[in-house]
Formats: C-alpha cells, sequence, structure tokens
C-alpha cells in the first residue's frame, strides 16, 4: 500500500513539474517579446524599478499561499537573471 500511494504521488509531483516547465517555456515567450520592444524602444534589459515591484509582489503572493519566502526570493533572482540573459541575446 505504502508504495502505491508513494507511486501515485509521484506521479503527481510529474505532472505538476511538467505544468511548470510549460508556464516557464511560455514565460521565456513573452521574455523574448519584451526583449524586442526595449531594443526597438532603446531601452536596457534591466529595469531596477520593475524587478523591486515584481519581487516584491511575488514574495507577497509566496507569503498568501504559504510558499517559502527563501525559495521564492531564489528562484525568481534565477528566473530574472536567465530573462535578463534571454533580453541581452535580442
Amino acid at each position: 500500500m505504502t508504495n502505491l500511494k508513494l507511486q501515485e504521488l509521484r506521479k503527481q509531483i510529474d505532472t505538476l513539474d511538467e505544468e511548470l516547465l510549460g508556464v516557464l517555456a511560455k514565460r521565456n515567450g513573452v521574455v523574448q517579446e519584451i526583449g524586442k520592444v526595449k531594443k526597438a524602444a532603446g531601452l536596457h534589459p534591466f529595469d531596477e524599478k520593475r524587478w523591486k515591484e515584481m519581487l516584491e509582489l511575488r514574495l507577497g503572493l509566496a507569503k498568501k499561499l504559504g510558499v517559502s519566502s527563501e525559495l521564492v526570493q531564489k528562484l525568481f533572482e534565477d528566473i530574472h537573471e536567465h530573462s535578463l540573459e534571454i533580453e541581452k541575446k535580442i
């Protein structure tokens, strides 16, 4: 019974991870579009004001949802760094 329950729970994790990766792929597509808009407007990829506002909102949502703020901070720092790399390549 324990093995069946563990398999079932792991299958749920696999499905959620697949959904998470799908969302990240969609986000990267939007980041590419943002990069094109910024380039056309002569704007720098990094917008400190936007970054601080976005992170504050994500941390607030994490708290509301009961998700570790440390995890969310690290996760969005990595996502943001990757997004900047995407924008710089455009």
